[in-house]
This record gives structure tokens, sequence and C-alpha cells, in this order.
């Protein structure tokens, strides 16, 4: 659905168009993790329909101290600001609804131990 232009309140040329903003999920996953693999499925399914999710892909053996200090303490795990979605099994669905909380409300505290 194209954005409309907004009306300048001295109603001179019309105000450029705003885009939404853009939604930065953070995606923690192992590349030994099965259930890794399907959540990122899951996760690009997403994204491909929703043009202001980026999604950060970092991987934990790789990265584990940066996981740990954001809160990660399984895979797959999912994260926007202080929003935390941690699971054995990420369906689609569940990801969908945490991506539609997480992203329309106020931001959370830090998780504990990311105030690194």
């Amino acid at each position: 659905m194209p954005l409309k232009p907004e009306k300048r309140p001295d109603g001179d040329a019309p105000l450029p168009p705003t885009a939404p903003a853009p939604i930065t999920v953070e995606f923690y996953r192992s590349a030994l993790c099965p259930r890794c693999l399907l959540a990122g499925r899951a996760l690009e399914r997403l994204a491909s329909s929703d043009p202001r999710l980026k999604v950060k892909t970092i991987e934990v053996t790789l990265h584990p101290r940066r996981a740990w200090q954001a809160g990660i303490r399984m895979v797959p795990a999912l994260k926007i600001g202080g929003h935390l979605l941690a699971g054995v099994l990420l369906t689609e669905r569940r990801i969908a609804a945490f991506l539609a909380t997480a992203a329309h409300t106020d931001p959370a505290p830090p998780v504990a131990g990311s105030g690194f």
C-alpha cells in the first residue's frame, strides 16, 4: 500500500511520506542445531512478507560471549530490544506473535547480564 504524502500545516507542498520504522531482529542460532534451521526458515518467510523486518543472524558458536551478554541461554532465540523469545520449537506462528508484540510495545528493560 503506497504511503500518502502529508499536507504541510501552512498548505504548501506536501511533506514526503514517512516510512514505517525498521524492526531489527537478532536471530541467535547454531549451525549444528536443526531447530535453528527450521526457525530460520520461518523467520525468512516472515521477513520476506514484511519489508520493515531486518534480520541480524548471530552464530552462537562463533560469538558465545556476545550471546551470553545478550541473555541467550538456549537456541534458537530471537531478540528485539529487550524482548526475548527462545524455545525448543519456534513455529512460524509463535515467531509472528512475538514480532507483533515486541515491535508494538515500549522497549522492555534490558535482559539481566546484557548491560555491558
